[in-house]
């Protein structure tokens, strides 16, 4: 059975989270390779495939290596990366999230230093 033409009128939606992992540290990282593929599938026209990576790294080395390797990937006719980067949260909503998720487990000093 043809995967490919199976899956082709449905839409893969691909989330990896954490994807600066995948990247590695460095150009000759042996993941960069299964990185480069995720693209390439985002951007097959054989494929309906999204693909949304979650990252830590905005504006250091992971972040390059993510952008260099969807570059090398995409070919001239693939539609640019897309970047939505979301600011921090502040100490107040951090204590916030933590008091709600686990303030009956630890005391609120802790939550306080954790923030």
């Amino acid at each position: 059975i043809d995967t490919r033409s199976r899956c082709k009128n449905r839409l893969i939606i691909l989330v990896l989270d954490e994807i600066e992992v995948i990247s590695g540290t460095s150009e000759s990282s042996a993941h960069r390779g299964t990185l480069e593929m995720f693209f390439r599938w985002a951007n097959d026209s054989n494929i309906s495939c999204a693909l949304i990576g979650i990252s830590n790294a905005v504006e250091n080395r992971a972040a390059e290596i993510i952008t260099s390797a969807y570059d090398a990937s995409a070919g001239l006719t693939a539609p640019s990366l897309r970047k939505l980067v979301f600011k921090p949260y502040d100490k107040a909503t951090l204590v916030k999230i933590l008091s709600e998720r686990v303030g009956n487990i630890i005391q609120p000093s802790a939550i306080e230093f954790a923030a």
